[in-house]
């Protein structure tokens, strides 16, 4: 809103998506939007959208419940170095763990959630380069 006049009205990332226009209004982004965005103008950073339908969303989610994700350790005698490896999160309000895995060698209940992940989320999958 702008003196009482609506600017933008939508989902989160169109609004945040119209800077000029929030400028205008004299409305400031969150901070993490801000460093996203410019990450992307300096082409660091790819904000292209990855949409997770509830379906895909559901299989993922029971598939972490059966791999018990919310208690594993960290896969065992991974490699730091010379291999991919994922740091998988999830949080939830004050709940935060995480799990550090090889996909390529992820085994047992580490490689249930490499395949979940995979094939329920693979539009976050990007490559890293260095």
């Amino acid at each position: 809103m702008d003196q009482g006049t609506i600017v933008a009205d939508g989902r989160p990332e169109e609004v945040f998506g119209l800077i000029e226009t929030l400028a205008s209004a004299q409305v400031r982004m969150p901070q993490v939007a801000e460093l996203a965005c410019s990450l992307e103008r300096r082409g660091t950073l790819s904000l292209s959208p990855y949409p997770v339908t509830l379906e895909r969303y559901m299989t993922l989610l029971s598939a972490l419940r059966r791999a018990g994700f919310d208690a594993l350790d960290d896969q065992p005698d991974v490699p730091y170095f010379g291999v991919d490896l994922w740091l998988v999160e999830r949080a939830s309000g004050s709940f935060y763990h995480d799990v550090v895995l090889q996909p390529e060698s992820a085994a047992g209940l580490h490689g249930e959630i490499a395949g979940a992940i995979r094939t329920q989320l693979r539009e976050a999958l990007r490559p890293v380069v260095a």
